[in-house]
């Protein structure tokens, strides 16, 4: 379903680039201050809030230009999250550390980009997206305690892109 996907915002925006006023951006980028929900009942955190390494994201996005300002258009990425650190838990007499409780996503949106025209030649831009995220391949949560590892199911949803 992806490679059909990516292959069909490839093949539409290729065939509207030859239409006139349009481009293709190619993005690439890292994750450097990401940071995951924390899990935590009855006073024990179960998941940590912290990052393990760098995400990063792909992206390929077709922009239509209305005017000199302007531009409208379409985007494809896949977001690569950083992992979740360790989490060493106390609860009582017993302790364990819990890790995983990851995904990736593949966000397709729409977006808009508005330049400032200005006399410098530098111009900066304001750039808006929305659309929905797919949330794929979670890992399960483990836990390893005393040399033992159990696995956890992870459901992720998929939801609002902005």
């Amino acid at each position: 379903m992806k490679k059909v996907l990516i292959g069909l915002l490839a093949l539409s925006a290729v065939s509207m680039a030859a239409a006139g006023d349009s481009g293709i951006n190619l993005r690439v980028g890292g994750d450097l201050g990401a940071t995951w929900s924390k899990y935590t009942e009855g006073g024990v955190t179960y998941l940590s809030d912290e990052t393990d390494g760098l995400g990063g994201e792909v992206a390929i996005e077709y922009l239509y230009s209305v005017n000199d300002n302007f531009s409208i258009g379409g985007g494809l990425a896949y977001q690569m999250h950083a992992d979740r650190a360790d989490q060493e838990v106390t609860d009582k007499t017993d302790k364990w550390t819990n890790d995983g409780a990851t995904y990736d996503s593949v966000p397709l949106y729409v977006t808009s980009e508005y330049k400032f025209i200005t006399q410098s030649g530098f111009n900066p831009y304001l750039k808006a997206n929305l659309g929905y995220s797919f949330n794929i391949n979670p890992t399960d949560s483990k836990t390893i305690e005393s040399g033992q590892t159990d696995s956890y199911k992870m459901g992720v949803d998929n939801g609002l892109y902005w």
